[in-house]
């Protein structure tokens, strides 16, 4: 018998190491294991585009031409925009190529991806947390609930977010697999 990919959900991997640090990926959850890809961006090199840029205005500031202050600046925010919005699209694509593999191609995609057996998961802790939605100019920032998902395993803990209006689908698809859920405020 295959195994079955039940559920897909776009999550945050917290790094305990480095505190506050969230990486973007995707957890797909099968009737065996969880898997945790994390898809790659555009390379980090591409920054220095937007850096130049930014370089070449406050230079038109020191220099005291407007001009060249302004075209430095405009090109640095552009630039530093169309590259998160590639990226975005890059990861998002590297998702979507991810969904229809097998799990066992999924693990082998990217050298940073990595499973988690169900028998290896002891309890899975679920906690909410209060975070602050983006405003913008107009708007405040509003508060947010979401969600820490702890997986306890046997020598260490794996710990995801998750965004607070997918919580009982992913409750619903990992219930059957795992011994004991604790759901906490």
């Amino acid at each position: 018998m295959s195994e079955e990919i039940v559920g897909v959900f776009n999550v945050l991997h917290s790094v305990p190491e480095e505190q506050g640090v969230g990486r973007s990926c995707a957890m797909f959850l099968t009737d065996r294991r969880v898997i945790a890809i994390e898809p790659k961006g555009i390379n980090l090199i591409t920054i220095v585009v937007p850096i130049i840029a930014f370089l070449v205005g406050f230079t038109g500031f020191l220099l005291k031409n407007f001009v060249l202050f302004f075209i430095g600046m405009g090109a640095g925010i552009v630039s530093a925009l169309v590259l998160v919005l590639v990226d975005s699209l890059i990861r998002h694509r590297g998702i979507g190529k991810a969904k229809r593999l097998t799990p066992d191609e999924i693990l082998k995609v990217g050298k940073q991806n990595f499973e988690i057996p169900y028998s290896k998961i002891s309890k899975v802790e679920i906690t909410r947390f209060e975070g602050f939605r983006r405003g913008s100019l107009l708007l405040p920032s509003l508060p947010e609930y979401n969600w820490s998902v702890e997986f306890v395993l046997e020598n260490a803990r794996q710990i995801f977010i998750l965004e607070s209006d997918v919580l009982y689908h992913f409750i619903k698809r990992i219930q059957p697999f795992v011994p004991e859920i604790v759901e906490t405020e």
